[in-house]
């Protein structure tokens, strides 16, 4: 067995060192990955999807008066931050609350006896829905 040049030696113990540097830099930054505090994409909102158009199916109760809260059902409403909002015909409101992306609360406003069109607006379109207001 022959010894190898002291050039090779040198070059072969330069190569082992950058090695375990690579290798110490790449655990302590997979290190450091895991103990910090969650980045902000992880916080973020997922993104809306605007192939699933909302869709009504039933509001409860179907009679109402003015100040009653009712419950919308329905599918496709999306995430919390791609809903856009609740309407009574023309009338829009900020007395809602979201609950899932099939159900939504809202509270009637003031409105004349009727047929009103309840209407969800969210990324990906709007859905209506009728329902009877009574009268107070």
């Amino acid at each position: 067995m022959t010894e190898p040049l002291n050039g090779e030696r040198s070059i072969t113990y330069f190569w082992v060192i950058i090695g375990l540097i690579g290798m110490l830099l790449y655990v302590s930054k997979a290190d450091a990955k895991s103990s910090s505090a969650p980045s902000s994409t992880a916080t973020k909102a997922a993104p809306c999807d605007y192939h699933s158009h909302p869709t009504i199916t039933t509001i409860t109760p179907s009679h109402a008066k003015p100040g009653q809260k009712i419950t919308i059902s329905g599918k496709n409403f999306g995430t919390k931050s791609c809903l856009h909002g609740v309407s009574f015909g023309s009338k829009s409101t900020d007395d809602f609350r979201y609950v899932s992306p099939t159900t939504l609360e809202a509270t009637v406003p003031n409105l004349r006896p009727g047929s009103i069109p309840v209407t969800i607006s969210s990324e990906a379109g709007t859905s209506q829905f009728k329902l009877e207001v009574q009268a107070k």
